[in-house]
């Protein structure tokens, strides 16, 4: 039933369903999709094609649809494959899907540029993901129509980053969508430090590290 029109950000490529999630104890009362869609690089402002996966309760829906969470991964790695859309876990994100849906919630997952699918991944570059955020909300609309416009942003880590890029960005680059908040856990906000502090050789055996996956 998903809507495969359009070609703004946000819009699908493609929608599959997801057997590797929903056939697991935990995925158990999930309906999932691994989507394809239309996003926005937050350097060039080029469109660009980012994965995710969207997921939301079974049963009825409350009047409005499934209010809907987007959360926003920690770091899981740079390649094309480090995407918890292609992990029939989600890359142990499962779990924590789970807790949002047994809520009433509806879930929006996205990679990131170039996790799940081919491109280079901005890994320091929250802007870029943050807007993924938000056009996976967009993508799980056009999944799964009983899905409302009221969404929260959620993520920790490289995620927080996103939840916080995603806050500052959207109500220019998605009027359409109710963001009701965001919650940044940890996000990494000031990373030119941990460049100057590699200059002057104090990197702590903790940062070194973080600096090497910031280059």
């Amino acid at each position: 039933s998903a809507d495969l029109a359009g070609s703004g950000p946000g819009t699908l490529l493609s929608a599959t369903t997801m057997p590797g999630v929903t056939s697991t104890f935990t995925g158990q009362g999930i309906r999932a999709a691994r989507v394809v869609y239309h996003s926005t690089s937050g350097d060039s402002g080029a469109p660009t094609v980012v994965s995710g996966a969207v997921l939301t309760p079974l049963g009825r829906a409350p009047k409005g649809g499934w209010p809907v969470v987007a959360l926003g991964h920690g770091t899981l790695g740079i390649d094309n494959n480090c995407g918890p859309s292609l992990s029939p876990t989600l890359m142990n994100l499962l779990p924590i899907a789970k807790v949002v849906i047994n809520l009433g919630y509806a879930v929006a997952l996205a990679d990131y540029q170039g996790l799940g699918v081919k491109g280079v991944h901005p890994y320091s570059d929250a802007r870029t993901a943050g807007l993924n955020m938000i056009d996976a909300v967009r993508a799980l609309r056009h999944t799964f129509a009983n899905t409302s416009t009221r969404w929260l942003a959620l993520g920790g880590s490289q995620g927080g980053g996103a939840s916080w890029a995603a806050d500052e960005q959207a109500s220019t680059y998605a009027p359409e969508l109710d963001l009701v908040g965001a919650v940044a856990d940890s996000p990494a906000a000031e990373v030119t430090r941990v460049v100057d502090k590699a200059q002057a050789g104090t990197l702590t055996d903790d940062q070194r590290p973080a600096f090497l996956a910031i280059v």
